[in-house]
């Protein structure tokens, strides 16, 4: 179980691991702990740096940290996507330009776009208690990546030999439950927190709960028409989508 944990935390980040055991399609179900991993790091600098710097820079601190723990992974993946179908006028063409390792015009400007989204969000939410905050920033990265095992799930890969294929032939209903678990109890979690009632904290939920999967639907409608599947470019844009959606939600909830 634990080996499953490892491999995840190894390919999500670039945090050291040492040797890593098993396929890593079957570490899928671990993306939102690792998720929610990363968020606590990434919660941590942005509370200890408000601490001393304004809600602004804490936030861009924050998410450099964020940046710098993950290699760009997912950042990279919507970009790819971005300019696969801005750029792209065939299935063909699309797939070439997801394989191509080059950023383009759409790639840059969505990057661009989406850390200033991030940063807006997370400096009002930098605003509210430093437990609240933290687990915001926890919650938004495992929802986000639980957002991508359910695609796994419910959308064909785009091509045969991709990683996105291993993930769906592996991203099994255990997977899934390990994965929902995990982003549902910090959810749940962080809406407890904010909310000052029952109903409060049920329309959090729901909230957040229907960004996410409005996002996620839309990523998943989208790459069918492009290149008629998913790939793991497309489930990176997913985790990008979805975990925007999540701070937006709670910067909006404060």
């Amino acid at each position: 179980m634990l080996a499953g944990l490892r491999t995840a935390a190894g390919f999500l980040t670039r945090v050291p691991m040492g040797e890593t055991e098993g396929v890593l399609a079957r570490a899928v179900g671990w993306f939102p702990t690792v998720g929610a991993m990363v968020g606590l790091a990434q919660g941590l600098v942005l509370v200890g740096a408000g601490r001393f710097v304004d809600p602004l820079l804490a936030a861009a601190l924050s998410v450099a940290a964020s940046t710098l723990i993950t290699g760009a992974f997912h950042l990279d993946g919507i970009a790819d996507v971005a300019d696969a179908f801005g750029g792209g006028w065939t299935r063909e063409q699309r797939l070439g330009i997801l394989k191509d390792s080059r950023l383009g015009t759409y790639g840059t400007a969505t990057v661009a776009i989406v850390l200033l989204i991030e940063v807006a969000a997370l400096t009002t939410i930098a605003e509210r208690p430093a437990v609240e905050a933290v687990i915001a920033v926890m919650a938004a990265h495992a929802v986000s990546r639980a957002a991508a095992v359910v695609t796994m799930r419910v959308a064909r890969p785009a091509t045969v030999d991709g990683l996105a294929a291993a993930y769906v032939a592996e991203a099994g209903p255990l997977a899934l439950t390990l994965a929902l678990s995990v982003a549902g109890a910090l959810l749940v979690g962080l809406a407890l927190l904010i909310g000052g009632d029952s109903t409060a904290t049920i329309l959090t939920v729901v909230a957040v709960v229907l960004a996410v999967s409005l996002a996620t639907a839309v990523m998943i409608t989208l790459a069918n028409r492009k290149i008629d599947g998913i790939t793991g470019d497309v489930l990176g844009s997913v985790q990008q989508l979805s975990a925007l959606a999540t701070l937006v939600i709670v910067a909006a909830a404060t």
